[in-house]
């Protein structure tokens, strides 16, 4: 066996990842639809939309290693510097490929399992 087959069967399962960029970004669209629809009735305006997203990440297993509640504010508080971030620049990806990448950055920095 190779000594990349090594390590990668060395790593522990606490740090491999259980949503990859693809997945968060499911899991993103359908919080979207599912907020959409919870504020329909107000055209959408929301200024707590990052924490309906952050609930939908965790009730789909996504999580930092803390607590609910703490989990619930670290992925809020990223969704609002990822979002700000989108919005400064043009990008040529979707807001959800985008998201959903930094994501997977973010919690891979907390060396925590998605």
């Amino acid at each position: 066996m190779n000594s990349a087959a090594n390590s990668a069967k060395q790593t522990p399962a606490a740090v491999q990842p259980r949503h990859t960029a693809a997945r968060l970004g499911q899991l993103l669209r359908s919080a979207a639809e599912d907020h959409h629809q919870a504020f329909a009735s107000v055209g959408g305006a929301d200024p707590n939309w990052a924490t309906f997203y952050a609930g939908h990440l965790i009730e789909d297993g996504v999580h930092t290693g803390a607590d609910t509640g703490s989990a619930q504010a670290d992925l809020a508080a990223m969704l609002t510097t990822f979002d700000a971030e989108y919005r400064a620049q043009p990008r040529h990806e979707s807001w959800d490929r985008y998201y959903a990448r930094k994501l997977v950055d973010g919690l891979s920095q907390l060396d925590i399992g998605l």
